[in-house]
């Protein structure tokens, strides 16, 4: 009976070993530069604009002459801190673990082609996309400045539908065209274009907030054109200002026992308008009549026979 496999964890593994084997051909890398080519006696020049240097040997005639010295006189050299023989041995150790464990990856590939279960390899770029290989794709950047990739592993073997949700659920509506054909173009979107999306959502949002409070430039008029005011405070510019006006059109009924007020008439006139804003606010008229009850207790108090 076949065992089943977690693709998260085995995924989880593998990637694992790749990273591994990417250290160690780091770690080869450097072996080259700062001892073999070093005690080959090698030299570097220009590589052209922009690409840095190159060494004038091959590392494989480098690696050559450093063994030949192994062979014959294997002198120790201590301005490289290495002899060889001491090098030659650390790069037969290196490649020796890298085969090891590329054999072992190429095996997990192979179970992996059997049942090929959903991946995703999101670049580590600030605009990448979302890939189905690691390497694979033809717009991914293999040369000196080879594009970096991750492996979202937490997500292998999960259907497309999870993978294109927004983190922390997937990795956002960002695949690669090229490697997912069949994807609608809202699944392919760049990151940059999601963002801006998420950036100007956020933006709406804020406005709107400022217009919880606040009103907006059309209710800040009369149905004429003319500024909304009310003849007490002056220019009405916010929700509190908007519960004002009843007030003063209350206090202005009869002012302070001395009859109407003058400006009562534009009071009445910014009170009905304020009626209208927060009514489709949506302040319920029983809040408004509260207020304006209390205004007119308050004034009887202050001597107003309303």
């Amino acid at each position: 009976m076949t065992q089943a496999i977690d693709p998260v964890e085995f995924d989880t593994n593998l990637f694992a070993w790749y990273q591994e084997h990417a250290r160690l051909e780091q770690q080869l890398k450097t072996l080259f530069n700062f001892k073999v080519h070093p005690m080959a006696g090698d030299k570097q020049e220009r590589a052209g604009f922009g690409q840095g240097r190159r060494w004038l040997m091959s590392d494989e005639d480098a690696l050559s002459l450093v063994q030949r010295l192994a062979d014959e006189e294997d002198r120790y050299v201590p301005q490289l801190d290495a002899s060889p023989s001491g090098i030659i041995n650390s790069h037969d150790q290196i490649t020796a673990s890298m085969e090891t464990l590329w054999d072992a990856i190429v095996q997990a590939e192979d179970v992996w082609r059997k049942q090929r279960w959903s991946r995703w390899f999101p670049c580590l770029n600030a605009d990448g996309h979302v890939h189905s290989t690691l390497r694979g794709c033809p717009t991914i950047d293999r040369g000196q400045y080879a594009t970096q990739m991750g492996w979202a592993t937490e997500l292998s073997g999960t259907p497309i539908e999870v993978a294109v949700q927004m983190p922390p659920v997937g990795l956002g509506p960002r695949l690669c065209s090229v490697c997912f054909p069949e994807a609608p173009v809202e699944h392919c979107r760049s990151l940059r274009d999601i963002t801006r999306a998420e950036r100007e959502k956020e933006r709406a949002r804020k406005a709107e907030a400022k217009f919880v409070k606040n009103l907006r430039p059309e209710e800040m008029v009369f149905p004429d054109g003319s500024r909304f005011e009310d003849p007490y405070h002056g220019r009405v510019t916010t929700v509190a200002g908007c519960k004002d006006a009843l007030r003063v059109e209350v206090e202005y009924r009869d002012d302070y026992g001395r009859g109407e007020h003058r400006s009562h008439a534009a009071a009445v006139r910014a009170a009905g308008h304020a009626t209208r804003i927060l009514l489709s606010r949506g302040v319920a008229q029983d809040e408004i009549d509260k207020i304006i009850e209390n205004a007119v207790k308050r004034n009887r108090k202050d001597g107003a026979r309303i």
